[in-house]
């Protein structure tokens, strides 16, 4: 019986999936729209795996409409942000999705895609992961469809100290009618290879060159989490800076 083939002959093999040359398909990250009046934060997300645009978002993404394009949010809109932040984070484990709708109302914080999204990215940079994952958790009990950015930004939340809550989120947005992106691979990977899960993390990897979604430089990074110098090897290999 053949042994099961190594890290480095699987990952070999994936590449050769990839229908463009090294050049192309290895391609800077691409970068996170977000809500107009976060455009003054130059603060990179989480680690590399996105990078916040300092330009007007997609309305896709539900951002901010172009009226409010460019008007800073008030200093008492971020405080009220970051306090609701800290109570979610603060709601103890098995919290139902009602209660946190409570919690949400009670704040009178409204839940537009805009409003969502704002409220997201205050707990994605805050590194708030169970608010990250009640937040999931409300948002598919009340049958909202979160978009790309939304999935992204919570997956990321939780990838560094709660990886497979990261994961978990990220197999629901698989399931779901929204399209994952190279951020949401790259974090994916980067969760099951702190979760010390190759396997898994090879699957995704295999899984995004399969979709059509060329791995970038941060895709090898956070592959490299989990294969030691693999990752290196193979930038070095491919000419990737």
């Amino acid at each position: 019986m053949a042994s099961p083939a190594s890290p480095e002959r699987r990952l070999a093999r994936l590449l050769l999936l990839l229908a463009v040359s090294a050049s192309s398909a290895v391609r800077q990250a691409p970068s996170l729209h977000v809500p107009t009046h976060f455009v003054g934060d130059r603060t990179r997300l989480v680690s590399g795996c996105a990078t916040v645009a300092p330009e007007e978002p997609a309305a896709a993404e539900g951002a901010a409409s172009s009226a409010a394009a460019g008007a800073s949010p008030p200093l008492g809109k971020r405080r009220r942000l970051l306090g609701l932040t800290r109570e979610l984070q603060r709601l103890p484990r098995g919290t139902t999705p009602e209660t946190v709708g409570g919690v949400l109302d009670q704040a009178e914080w409204g839940t537009t895609p805009e409003q969502l999204t704002a409220l997201m990215m205050v707990v994605h940079k805050a590194q708030r992961w169970r608010a990250a994952a009640m937040l999931a958790d409300w948002a598919q009990h009340q049958g909202l469809e979160l978009s790309t950015m939304q999935y992204n930004l919570l997956i990321s939340a939780c990838a560094r100290t709660r990886p497979r809550r990261a994961l978990a989120i990220f197999r629901r947005m698989q399931a779901s009618a929204v399209a994952c992106d190279a951020v949401s691979y790259n974090n994916a990977i980067a969760a099951a290879s702190r979760s010390s899960n190759l396997e898994l993390a090879l699957q995704l990897f295999e899984q995004m060159v399969k979709a059509g979604i060329p791995p970038t430089t941060i895709s090898f990074n956070r592959l490299g989490l989990g294969l030691g110098l693999l990752g290196l090897g193979l930038r070095l290999e491919l000419g990737v800076s």
